[in-house]
Parts: structure tokens; C-alpha cells; sequence
């Protein structure tokens, strides 16, 4: 696994969600390019709840989110946005 976009810091706070979800997508598609394939779990918080968007039942939903959690837990260095 390999993170993006930690976003671990909060100095882009002010930044509208919209741009910053439109940052991390452009991450991915200048690795992977414009007709990569693939499965995707979207997570933000506005004022205080949780969304959750993702293309996935519910099985894969959690077995990828665990392990991606558990990736973030354990990796030697988190990067800084």
C-alpha cells in the first residue's frame, strides 16, 4: 500500500473539499493514468460527520479499509502533506 496524500497536517484547512479531493485524485491518475481500473473508498467529514462513498460491498468495503488502516498504524514514517 502506499499512501498519497496523508493530508497528517493541517495547514490546508482553509482549503474548500472539493480542491482537495481534486489534488488526491490527480495524484492517482499521474501515477496510474487517466484509464486505470480500480476500486475506490472516499471518507470526509464536514462539520463534524462522517461520509462515506465507495464501490465496493460490504466484505471488500472493510477488508480494505482495515488494511489500510492497520498500513498507516504501522509504517515507520507517515508522510507530511
Amino acid at each position: 500500500m502506499k499512501v498519497i496524500e496523508g493530508g497528517f497536517v493541517k495547514e490546508k484547512k482553509n482549503r474548500i473539499l472539493n480542491d482537495k479531493i481534486l489534488d488526491s485524485v490527480s495524484k492517482v491518475l499521474e501515477i496510474h493514468g487517466a484509464e486505470a481500473e480500480g476500486n475506490y473508498i472516499l471518507l470526509t467529514e464536514v462539520n463534524g460527520e462522517i461520509y462515506i462513498a465507495s464501490d465496493l460491498n460490504a466484505e471488500e468495503f472493510n477488508f480494505l479499509l482495515d488494511t489500510a488502516k492497520l498500513n498507516v498504524l504501522y509504517s515507520t514514517s507517515i508522510p507530511q502533506g
